[in-house]
């Protein structure tokens, strides 16, 4: 992401949930809010296509810093018939060629304009993969800028295992 600090992350769990279960949760990231306690808002920027997600969220962030924000968009890729046997997903950040999620993410940028936050960019992956009957393995690798220049990297490191550690809790 140009002129950015990105901070890279590769997490991997093995969660006790069926594949299909967990397909059915991140498809409906409305439930997000409820799930996970740093989601503080989030809706759906365009009506949702049957594999693909355009997302508003926002995410607490504790004092002094100020919320965070990010615009998605998200794809479902069924690889489950593939030698991977897995199913991925790929989230990046809306961009201008994404016509429809852009216009919506701008509506939505200037309704949000009087809330203290700050707009955030990423791109990653996540591979599901059924590793027996009930149990999933869960890849996620991405690179994030939580546009936070004056903390060391470690601490934002720290803070990120955290949050994804509650996260792989919260799922499995």
């Amino acid at each position: 992401i140009p002129g950015s600090v990105l901070h890279k992350y590769h997490v991997t769990a093995e969660l006790s949930a069926p594949l299909e279960n967990l397909c059915c949760v991140l498809a409906e990231p409305d439930l997000f809010g409820q799930l996970f306690w740093y989601v503080r808002d989030i809706k759906l920027l365009v009506p949702s296509g049957r594999v693909q997600r355009a997302v508003y969220a926002r995410f607490y962030a504790p004092w002094p810093f100020a919320d965070r924000t990010i615009y998605l968009v998200g794809r479902g890729i069924d690889a489950l018939d593939e030698p991977s046997q897995s199913v991925y997903i790929v989230i990046r950040s809306v961009r201008p060629a994404d016509g429809a999620a852009w216009r919506a993410a701008e509506r939505m940028r200037e309704r949000v304009a009087d809330q203290r936050s700050v707009t955030v960019e990423a791109r990653a992956c996540f591979e599901l993969h059924p590793v027996s009957r009930g149990r999933t393995r869960v890849r996620l690798v991405g690179v994030f800028d939580a546009r936070i220049k004056f903390i060391p990297p470690s601490l934002i490191n720290w803070v990120s295992r955290e949050i994804n550690s509650h996260g792989t809790i919260q799922l499995g």
